[in-house]
């Protein structure tokens, strides 16, 4: 077949014309009719082609998807002008030269940004079933180039009377294109890519540089239409939305470790509609999860709490793993049916989570315990046998697969009690501060009547982790009574360092102290109040008194120290990030290298 020139006048990713929205159907709406005619840029002919599949696969993963079409994408062999559009099958189309001219100049990281947006701004438009940028694109290649082309590409538009379809306003239009710029940059940006590579507060303006290298301007010649400075301004305006409403997402992780789980669950949702990303998602499953534990341990504290499952908390945006005999038909305890409503929950949120991002590893985890607790321990497996491809020797996904294979045995007729035990062995020995290994192996070893074992493995267990709800079935085990050696326990004494604003009541001396600190109104359902922020301050008001108050640490604080001053914390959280939060009596610090970064203020009440 002979191959057609193509006319590239306009660039379907940032198209501010007026356009038909609906077109006859063709043989151009499908991918196999440009290859068929251009050609596909393989890896083997351009050593950028792989890369550029990695990150249209990490937006992907990041953005909405209908049911109706799967995204794909093809590179067309087209050194012409840059341009990439979506059709109605599922395909975007990307020329070589836009491939070329993302990664031209600047840095690896940089070009991946550049075009994880503009292949995000096309995933927008078919999440949103915006096709009309293709019909406008198909009339350009109709009608040629120059004066003449614009002239009749006008007509064409703007003599309604002559077409059968409904034609869009450039004001319509003009919107359509400003939505697909602002989905497409949270899709990257949820994919983990920088935004201000696009735009930032200084000047930077990629869709001008993306401009000029086109040679024709028909799209761009009417002062109706969005310019690119009005782009960028608008995407500014869109990041500092998302910006803004970030509190909402640290205060929802602080509540969700000081137990407020409803209190976190409303400031999570509430954040998710401004960025879905996969952090959100992780922490709403370990919301529901945790009430799901709750619910539970009304009914069965010991089964409740029968295994200690991995879970990791995402700070930057437990259960029984048995078979629920009998109880799933919820006539064995009133709470049961809350317990299986909040761990399907779960499960669905952890799903979503991994789907936003295929190397998740946080999320895998989460998503095996919660599958563990429900019972469905071969599909656990099959979820951690992904997290191990990724991270081969991640504690958290091995401890549960020694748990999750040692209940599937009964299930499948094989004993699989020394495997599980090998890897918990192996993850102790590896791992010498991770708890659940030392948990579960003594757990194992008493059900199966092997006492003397199971004895030194509680005490491991108790060396690494002495409070909380989990030491306390260890000496129990142990045939320790819990007032003689937990009831000893004082509570800790006040922070070092006082917080920046009193907690309680709000009255003359806290409205001095917030003096400089940007306010945010609270109205999320049933809560309201105040949120303040500014110098790496973060105040939470709810009902008129200060509840909680985030603030970094002035002066330089051991670990050691804090140990010796303040005892053992109640519950450590870990997080993928590397910093982890000591929780106390009436404060929380974060924890760094050693070193202790920031303190988290609140009533001793409050939990």
């Amino acid at each position: 077949m002979k191959r057609l020139p193509i006319i590239l006048l306009v660039n379907a990713v940032f198209l501010f014309s007026s356009l038909i929205t609906c077109y006859a159907s063709s043989q151009k709406d499908y991918g196999a009719w440009w290859v068929d005619n251009y050609g596909a840029l393989t890896e083997k002919e351009h050593p950028l082609v792989a890369r550029v599949k990695t990150v249209f696969n990490h937006v992907l993963a990041a953005a909405d998807k209908r049911a109706n079409r799967y995204p794909k994408l093809v590179i067309l062999r087209q050194v012409g002008d840059p341009w990439a559009i979506c059709l109605p099958d599922g395909t975007v189309l990307l020329t070589q030269k836009a491939m070329e001219m993302c990664y031209q100049d600047v840095d690896k990281r940089t070009g991946d940004a550049r075009l994880a947006f503009i292949l995000g701004h096309e995933l927008a438009h078919l999440a949103k079933d915006d096709f009309w940028h293709f019909a406008a694109f198909e009339a350009v290649q109709k009608f040629g180039s120059g004066k003449k082309a614009e002239m009749e590409i006008r007509e064409l538009l703007f003599k309604t009377e002559d077409i059968k379809c409904t034609v869009h306003s450039m004001e319509i239009v003009r919107k359509k294109e400003l939505q697909a710029d602002s989905y497409g940059i949270i899709y990257a940006s949820m994919a983990g890519y920088d935004p201000a590579v696009i735009v930032d507060t200084k000047g930077k303006n990629f869709f001008k540089e993306w401009v000029s290298q086109i040679t024709g301007k028909v799209a761009y010649s009417d002062e109706q239409h969005p310019t690119p400075e009005q782009r960028a301004e608008f995407l500014l305006a869109n990041i500092k939305s998302v910006r803004d409403v970030l509190d909402l997402f640290y205060f929802g992780v602080r509540l969700y470790q000081l137990a407020r789980y409803e209190d976190a669950l409303i400031f999570l949702e509430a954040f998710k509609e401004k960025f879905p990303c996969r952090e959100v998602y992780n922490n709403l499953g370990l919301i529901h999860y945790q009430m799901a534990i709750n619910y539970l341990a009304k009914c069965d504290r010991n089964r409740a709490y029968q295994y200690k499952l991995a879970t990791v908390l995402d700070t930057e945006t437990r259960a029984a793993s048995f078979t629920l005999k009998g109880a799933t038909r919820g006539d064995a305890c009133p709470q049961m049916a809350r317990f299986n409503e909040q761990i399907q929950d779960a499960i669905r949120d952890f799903k979503t989570a991994c789907e936003k991002d295929t190397s998740y590893i946080p999320a895998r985890v989460n998503l095996s315990s919660a599958m563990i607790m429900a019972g469905n321990y071969s599909g656990a497996m099959a979820v951690l046998d992904e997290a191990l491809k990724l991270k081969k020797d991640d504690a958290g996904a091995l401890s549960n697969r020694a748990v999750a294979m040692y209940l599937l045995g009964p299930s499948i007729k094989v004993d699989m009690f020394a495997q599980a035990i090998d890897i918990l062995k192996e993850v102790v020995k590896k791992n010498n501060e991770f708890s659940d290994a030392a948990y579960n192996m003594a757990r194992l070893l008493l059900e199966r009547g092997r006492n003397a074992a199971a004895k030194e493995n509680w005490k491991e267990f108790l060396n690494l982790e002495s409070t909380g709800v989990y030491a306390d079935i260890a000496r129990q085990a142990l045939g320790m009574e819990k007032e003689a050696i937990a009831g000893k326990k004082k509570p800790s004494p006040e922070f070092i360092e006082p917080s920046p604003v009193k907690l309680g009541d709000y009255d003359d001396k806290t409205e001095k102290q917030l003096a400089g600190l940007a306010k945010r109104d609270i109205e999320l359902g049933i809560i309201s109040g105040e949120r303040y922020s500014g110098n790496n301050i973060r105040v939470l008001i709810m009902d008129f008194a200060v509840e909680l108050v985030e603030s970094p640490v002035k002066r330089k604080i051991s670990v050691q120290e804090i140990i010796s001053t303040y005892g053992e914390p109640r519950t450590i959280f870990n997080s993928p990030s590397g910093v982890n939060t000591w929780l106390y009596d009436s404060f929380a610090l974060d924890v760094q290298d050693g070193a202790v970064i920031r303190a988290v203020y609140f009533a001793k009440d409050f939990i």
